[in-house]
């Protein structure tokens, strides 16, 4: 099985998870795997013949993620997605994997967060970059210094890192812990009852979008990196990465460069963490 698919899965049985919104879903790799009861896909272009998985509670939108989030408020009055009367519709579970730059990862998650609850599950894909190519926002321009490197593979990871940054210093009601040992490089985001008393690091936006790779490895802990175990087990609890013991070293987070021999991509890169 996908490795975010199961991780997914195991997520939704453990917390009894049932509406899942997936925004960037390319291949259907993920979505087709996840086994939660109503489920909601959004990406510009899909790369396979949706025809067939679509269903009553199967929904597919052929759009960009900020043109449904501006249509969701039309589509929560009508099936499926009209919640039983009184309650207000909200996704369990949101894995946003769309463009991977710092602007839309954040604006995704803001624009989410009228359709979420109190236990709601965020993860975001591609938190860590494999390499400063893979950091580079533009999908192309990676492509093209990658290849004058002579590095084969095309990971591309862009800067979705600053999301969480982001969201270290202006959102304490929210807690997360980003898993780098199994699979892809992913973060996972909660709400917690109580905010984190964390101190801001950045101060403004601004600066957070105009910090570089090497920058994220300087501050590595601010992504409270984790085996991908005691990552999901911080869920529920409230976390400061600053303060928070068994940070994986910044080690964990480098990939080493080896020139001819191909990158993984994806959920089926090598996880991260081999030694320089």
């Amino acid at each position: 099985m996908n490795i975010s698919a199961g991780r997914i899965n195991f997520l939704a049985k453990r917390y009894g998870l049932a509406r899942y919104l997936e925004i960037g879903v390319a291949k259907g790799e993920t979505f087709l795997e996840v086994a939660m009861p109503h489920k909601t896909a959004v990406d510009p272009v899909f790369a396979f013949n949706v025809a067939p998985h679509r269903g009553p509670t199967t929904q597919f939108f052929p759009q960009p993620s900020d043109d449904f989030f501006a249509a969701l408020p039309r589509l929560i009055s009508r099936p499926p997605y009209a919640a039983p009367s009184g309650e207000r519709f909200c996704f369990d579970l949101v894995f946003i994997d769309g463009l991977h730059t710092f602007a839309q990862a954040y604006r995704d998650f803001l624009h989410s967060l009228p359709y979420s609850h109190a236990k709601t599950i965020w993860i975001f894909d591609d938190t860590v970059p494999c390499d400063p190519w893979s950091a580079i926002p533009d999908q192309e321009t990676s492509r093209q210094y990658r290849k004058m490197a002579g590095l084969d593979g095309e990971p591309w990871h862009g800067d979705v890192y600053k999301a969480i940054f982001a969201l270290h210093d202006f959102h304490p009601e929210f807690s997360y812990a980003t898993q780098v040992t199994y699979g892809n490089p992913q973060t996972i985001v909660w709400r917690t009852e109580q905010p984190a008393e964390r101190q801001r690091v950045f101060g403004d936006l601004a600066r957070i979008a105009g910090l570089s790779y090497f920058d994220m490895l300087d501050c590595h802990r601010l992504l409270l990196p984790l085996d991908h175990v005691a990552a999901l087990d911080r869920i529920g609890t409230v976390c400061d990465p600053l303060r928070h013991e068994g940070v994986l070293p910044r080690q964990r987070l480098v990939k080493p460069l080896c020139p001819g021999q191909g990158e993984g991509q994806g959920d089926g890169r090598p996880p991260c963490g081999a030694a320089r």
